[in-house]
């Protein structure tokens, strides 16, 4: 099996569909082998999406984006924030676009993040095992 932070696609495809409910907003996510946390979102996510404070930030950098559940979630939520999600998983970033398309996030942008004049916050899920 390839670490998360190689090229995983050469690595068969075998998507799956969950549903998470985040504030009054049902969130369908696609997942995939290769991406951390397949078939729900983990404990640890759960925890840090439900204490991420959003107050007047205008624009969010998910670093480490996966499949796309923070910045989906949040963007869902604080529809006037702007997202942007950076990932080294070039299978996740394409399921992060399908997710945020299948979840009707107008405002997200998905791109290699570029330095910006002003970042309001910044999150990542990135685990040190």
């Amino acid at each position: 099996m390839k670490h998360y932070f190689t090229d995983n696609t050469d690595l068969k495809s075998e998507q799956s569909q969950f549903i998470f409910r985040f504030h009054k907003y049902d969130l369908l996510f696609t997942s995939d082998n290769g991406i951390f946390s397949k078939s729900m979102i983990d404990y640890g996510s759960r925890v840090l999406l439900d204490n991420i404070e959003i107050t007047n930030e205008k624009t969010l950098l998910d670093v480490g984006c996966g499949y796309g559940t923070f910045g989906i979630c949040l963007n869902k939520v604080y529809s006037h924030l702007n997202v942007d999600m950076v990932d080294v998983n070039d299978r996740a970033l394409e399921l992060a676009k399908l997710n945020a398309k299948n979840n009707k996030n107008n405002l997200l942008w998905l791109e290699q993040f570029k330095e910006k004049e002003k970042l309001d916050k910044l999150i990542s899920s990135y685990s040190s095992n």
